[in-house]
């Protein structure tokens, strides 16, 4: 806008037979304001591309932080492999029949199932057996949770 002004004041005082020292004067100006205004587009070119490189790496962030904790879909099959690991390794004093599996999510599971203590006696007897509820979720690397019940 100052140059505008500045050329318009020397197109006007052009024509009315100004001093030299007064146009030389408006002239260095008018240079000065010139440098200043490459200046500041050099400074706000310089700015947009420091914030457009941070917005790549931001991103780029965003997508590997999605990646690492993005859940994995579990089949039911393997649902039921991750209850028999757990009961063979974590509740070896408990069997289990009549398994039912309902998905709530990708990668978890309600389970019911009737369990009985192996020290119980052997017979096939449901009076035996209590129903369980569970809670199954898995995580990335085959890492997963086994929580009692639900409503």
């Amino acid at each position: 806008m100052k140059i505008l002004k500045s050329i318009l004041l020397l197109s006007i005082l052009s024509g009315c037979g100004i001093p030299q020292k007064d146009y030389d004067k408006v002239v260095d100006e008018r240079d000065s304001l010139k440098l200043e205004l490459d200046s500041w587009q050099a400074k706000s070119k310089e700015h947009l591309d420091n914030y457009l490189q941070v917005e790549r790496e931001l991103q780029v962030y965003k997508e590997k932080e999605r990646k690492e904790n993005e859940v994995p879909y579990i089949t039911e099959t393997k649902a039921l492999e991750y209850l028999k690991h757990d009961y063979s390794f974590n509740r070896r004093d408990y069997v289990y029949k009549d398994v039912r599996i309902v998905r709530l999510a990708k990668n978890k599971f309600k389970i019911s199932l009737m369990e009985k203590s192996r020290t119980a006696p052997e017979r096939n007897n449901d009076f035996f057996y209590n129903n369980s509820k569970l809670i199954l979720t898995v995580y990335k690397g085959d890492k997963y949770t086994l929580k009692g019940g639900f409503m």
